[in-house]
């Protein structure tokens, strides 16, 4: 999954225009926030609803 992550986000930033990538995921999912991290992304904010913020 990590392998297919990179590709996904390396396409976008050289493909679209993109200059960075937002993702909000639920605090509860240890496994989603595992895969960002180790993508580089990194924690930007807390939200409402139990959510939390990262962004590349």
């Amino acid at each position: 999954m990590t392998s297919a992550m990179k590709l996904v986000i390396e396409f976008s930033l050289t493909n679209s225009g993109l200059t960075k990538t937002i993702t909000i995921k639920s605090k509860q999912n240890d496994g989603a926030i595992k895969l960002l991290e180790r993508v580089s992304f990194f924690k930007t904010a807390d939200l409402e609803n139990d959510e939390i913020n990262v962004c590349l």
